[in-house]
């Protein structure tokens, strides 16, 4: 299991789904407070390798593409290596409705998440997995419901 790198021991930790990411990144939005107050560490990225490589994947298309250039995504990936507590792969949890949510609920279960940010129905619908990650300790959520988390803590 990951532990926080010297992180404050109740800073929420985060898995964004990549969509989110990106659009924070490059396009602003509902997104980017989530970026900023990650880079103002606000909350701790938890990524892995399986969701940096659909990162990769998914800037290149072209709905993306006209916004990221190469170098903007070297410096993306050189930011979360720096920044985000990269986790290692683990094994499917085969949970939920969708196999191709499989990697960003495990990297939930291995980073040790308090969080799962998504715009994904599927799981953010799913009231069952929603239990099922509960008991886990990690809370599907959407990035306004993150954001309002956000925004209580920084009240206390």
């Amino acid at each position: 299991m990951s532990e926080p790198r010297g992180a404050p021991a109740d800073l929420l930790r985060a898995v964004i789904d990549t969509n989110i990411l990106l659009l924070g990144m490059f396009t602003g939005g509902l997104s980017l407070p989530i970026i900023q107050a990650w880079l103002h560490d606000e909350f701790e990225l938890v990524i892995s390798g399986k969701l940096l490589d659909e990162l990769v994947e998914v800037a290149a298309r072209p709905k993306f593409k006209k916004y990221i250039t190469a170098a903007d995504m070297e410096k993306l990936l050189e930011l979360i290596y720096r920044k985000a507590d990269v986790v290692g792969d683990s094994t499917d949890p085969n949970l939920g409705r969708d196999p191709e949510d499989y990697p960003i609920l495990a990297t939930a279960i291995a980073g040790n998440a308090t969080h799962i940010v998504t715009a994904d129905k599927d799981l953010l619908d799913d009231s069952k997995l929603k239990i099922d990650m509960k008991h886990r300790g990690v809370e599907v959520v959407s990035a306004g419901a993150f954001l309002q988390a956000l925004k209580a803590r920084r009240r206390r």
